[in-house]
C-alpha cells in the first residue's frame, strides 16, 4: 500500500506500479513502513506534522525503514535538509526508537568508475554474470560507508 498527501504522486506511482494499492489517505493502520528518500523533501518546519500523520497510522510498535542523503552529499534543489545522526535522532527521537542506523553507499571515483561500467553514453551493461561481478565488488567495498563518506544513511525504526 503506497500512502501520499497528493493525488498528483499517486497517479505518477500508478503509472510505474499499476499492481500497487495507492492512497491519499487512509484510516488503515499498518505494522511496517518505508520511507526511501522522502524526509529530505519535507520541509523542517512541517517535520512534526508530518511524523505524527505517520504514527496515526502505525500501529504500537510498528517498524520503519528510511533512507535519505546524508549532509556530505550536495544538496539538491528539491531538498530541504540531508541528515547526519544526530540530526536524525533530533528529528525522529520524539516518534521514533532508533533500532538500527548505517551509513551507506560511498561516494568516490572509484564507485563512479563502477556506475561507468554499468551505464554510459555508448551501452548499458547488462550481461548478467558482469552485472553480479560488479554488484559484488560495489557490496563489498562501496556499500557500507562511514561518516566521512557516505552518500546516504539508512536507519530502521520502531514506533514508540
Amino acid at each position: 500500500m503506497g500512502v501520499d498527501y497528493s493525488d498528483r504522486a499517486i497517479a505518477f506511482a500508478k503509472a510505474f506500479a499499476p499492481n500497487v494499492s495507492f492512497a491519499a489517505r487512509t484510516d488503515e493502520t499498518f505494522e511496517a513502513f518505508i520511507l526511501i528518500e522522502v524526509l529530505e523533501h519535507i520541509p523542517p518546519a512541517e517535520m512534526d506534522v508530518f511524523l505524527d500523520n505517520i504514527c496515526k497510522n502505525l500501529q504500537p510498535g510498528a517498524f520503519g525503514v528510511l533512507t535519505t542523503p546524508h549532509i556530505t552529499a550536495t544538496l539538491e534543489p528539491k531538498h530541504f535538509q540531508h541528515f547526519s545522526r544526530e540530526l536524525i535522532q533530533r528529528t525522529l527521537g520524539g516518534h521514533f526508537e532508533i533500532v538500527d542506523f548505517k551509513y551507506i553507499c560511498v561516494e568516490n571515483w572509484k564507485v563512479k568508475l563502477l556506475q561507468r561500467l554499468l551505464v554510459n553514453r555508448l551501452f548499458i551493461l547488462r550481461y548478467p554474470p558482469l552485472v553480479a561481478w560488479i554488484y559484488e565488488i560495489y557490496k563489498k567495498w562501496f556499500f557500507i560507508a562511514d561518516e566521512t563518506n557516505a552518500e546516504q544513511v539508512f536507519v530502521v525504526l520502531r514506533k514508540k
